[in-house]
């Protein structure tokens, strides 16, 4: 496989992590459903309309068929995120001369982009978010795509573009996939951008991360406590604030659900005890408040009847 970014990676010269471990990582802890599709399902066919939004990671190797219905996908009213080097490396890893999905991003690769350059904005693009100083970039041209970003001190590149495709909506940044980690603001731009905030936000002075299954007419919602470890693993972190929340003990958090996306929560119960949620509720918004374990806590409800595709939309990759 084609090395990617080699100036970029001097301070990991393992191999690269998996494709859009760092990504998938990021939306989490922002609040975003995840899972993944890639290798693990090699030869299981799965549907793609099951999602509300596609990250397609740089190092991911398609062949023509996957292509394929990533630009069905998209073409029938999905939204997909690409970074870098997506949809150019063949199933050998190596780089063919332009795009799979050339047509769905609205760009055409034209090389890489060498020497010093700065993320610049389009003052109406409605975006804020920056990134680092001189990350990997690719050389891209475009015709109808809109532009969000430029590449500033490299003639004004294209950045981030913005492109309808069909009924669905791609947007394609031509920097390396690592320049959006470490929470970095403007990937939950541009998420946001594509399919609204999170469906589930929880509030606590713990890390949570939040995983949510379909069990036939229910949700079933994971709440991971990362903030629980060991006595060691508190005292070396660099927040040292994080060691004086107590890890072994519940703590009492409170859960955001958008109701216009999942349907409104009549009632939820705690997993396996069922034991009753406090559920509160206005326009647009469920909350529930519940004591959440240092390990994994599971509360489980049944919202109203929505369409179906809104019901099963809580996944994102």
């Amino acid at each position: 496989m084609v090395e990617l970014w080699k100036n970029s990676h001097w301070d990991d010269p393992t191999e690269l992590a998996p494709p859009g471990w760092g990504i998938e990582t990021e939306l989490r802890e922002a609040g975003y459903m995840t899972e993944r599709i890639g290798g693990a399902f090699k030869g299981k066919r799965f549907s793609l309309s099951d999602y509300r939004m596609l990250v397609l990671p740089e190092n991911a190797l398609l062949d023509e068929d996957t292509a394929g219905r990533v630009k069905e996908y998209v073409h029938n009213g999905g939204k997909l995120l690409a970074f870098g080097y997506a949809s150019l490396l063949d199933t050998t890893g190596q780089p063919k001369s332009d795009f799979f999905l050339s047509d769905v991003f609205g760009v055409n690769f034209s090389g890489h982009l060498p020497g010093y350059k700065q993320l610049s904005t389009a003052p109406d693009s409605g975006l804020v978010g920056s990134l680092k100083l001189n990350p990997g970039a690719l050389a891209v041209r475009t015709g109808h795509a809109r532009v969000l970003a430029t590449w500033r001190n490299a003639n004004e590149r294209p950045a981030i573009v913005e492109n309808h495709f069909g009924k669905g909506l791609a947007i394609y940044t031509s920097a390396e996939e690592l320049a959006y980690g470490h929470g970095n603001d403007l990937l939950g731009e541009l998420t946001a951008r594509l399919i609204g905030c999170p469906v589930v936000k929880i509030q606590g002075k713990r890390k949570y991360v939040l995983q949510m299954n379909r069990k036939g007419d229910e949700l079933v919602l994971y709440i991971l406590n990362r903030s629980t470890g060991s006595r060691t693993y508190h005292d070396t972190l660099e927040d040292q604030a994080l060691a004086l929340v107590p890890f072994n003990g519940p703590e009492q958090v409170r859960v955001s659900l958008d109701s216009r996306i999942i349907g409104e929560v009549a009632a939820a119960r705690m997993v396996p005890d069922h034991g009753p949620v406090a559920v509160s509720r206005r326009e647009g918004t469920t909350e529930l408040v519940l004591d959440a374990s240092p390990a994994v806590t599971t509360v489980r409800f049944r919202p109203t009847a929505k369409e179906s595709h809104d019901s099963s939309q809580t996944r994102l990759y």
